[in-house]
Formats: C-alpha cells, sequence, structure tokens
C-alpha cells in the first residue's frame, strides 16, 4: 500500500491499514476490533537506516522534525475520522439491508420527543400564568 494513499479501513493481520507520513516520519493507524465495533489508533515514529543500509525506528525527534510529527498525527486524526465515517455508512448500510434504524436515528427522535416535551410544557406554562393586572 503507497503510505499517502487513503485504504479502505480493512484490517490486515497485524499490520496498519494506513499510513500517514512526511519524509522519514511516519504515523501507522492500526484497527482493533472491540465489543463497539472497529476502534482506531496511531503511533508516530521515524525511519532512519544506517550504515548497513538497515532500517532502524526512533520515537525522538529533533526541533524540526517534531514540528513535522505534529503535523504527520494530525493528518493521521483525520484519515482516522474518515475511516470511523466509512465503518458508520457500513454499519448503517448492513442495518438498513436488515431493517434496523441506526444508533444516530434513534438518538434524534428521543432528542426531538424531549423538545416536543418540553415545547408543550412551556405552552402549558404560558396559558397558565395570570393576566397582568390593571392598576
Amino acid at each position: 500500500m503507497d503510505e499517502n494513499e487513503h485504504s479502505s479501513g480493512k484490517a490486515n493481520e497485524r499490520g496498519p491499514v494506513d499510513v500517514a507520513s512526511d519524509g522519514a516520519i511516519r504515523s501507522p493507524i492500526f484497527r482493533h476490533e472491540s465489543k463497539y465495533g472497529p476502534r482506531f489508533s496511531t503511533t508516530v515514529e521515524r525511519r532512519w537506516r544506517d550504515g548497513n543500509g538497515n532500517w532502524h525506528t526512533s520515537h525522538s525527534f529533533s526541533e524540526t522534525e517534531a514540528l513535522r510529527a505534529s503535523e504527520v498525527l494530525r493528518e493521521a486524526r483525520q484519515r482516522i475520522i474518515g475511516l470511523r465515517h466509512e465503518q458508520k455508512q457500513i454499519r448503517e448500510a448492513a442495518d438498513d439491508a436488515r431493517g434496523f434504524e441506526s444508533h444516530d436515528e434513534s438518538r434524534d427522535k428521543f432528542e426531538d420527543r424531549q423538545q416536543g416535551a418540553q415545547s408543550r410544557s412551556n405552552s402549558r406554562s404560558r396559558t397558565t400564568r395570570e393576566a397582568p393586572r390593571e392598576r
């Protein structure tokens, strides 16, 4: 997978589902299954090669690398948001196929009922107030 491409978020065995990078600074994104559905996490690392051509990973950064690392983490966060959105769409499509309403639809209906009850309560309290007295 190209490090600059956004993947579909499908988990391969143990590797990242996506990688945000800027040169040697990388932020691999991992997918973890939980009882609430997939979760995503990331780390940040600097890759470097020694004189023998062997690759190494470091988690310490120079002053300028620290700024680049923060931008790579920002990009990783945006990609995680995108992956979560994709997973939500997949889950909602599966729920629609089975005839279930989504959690968001349930919450919206609950909030509408709450607002309606509050509006009815406010209108009743206005109608039961005493009229202003004349002097």
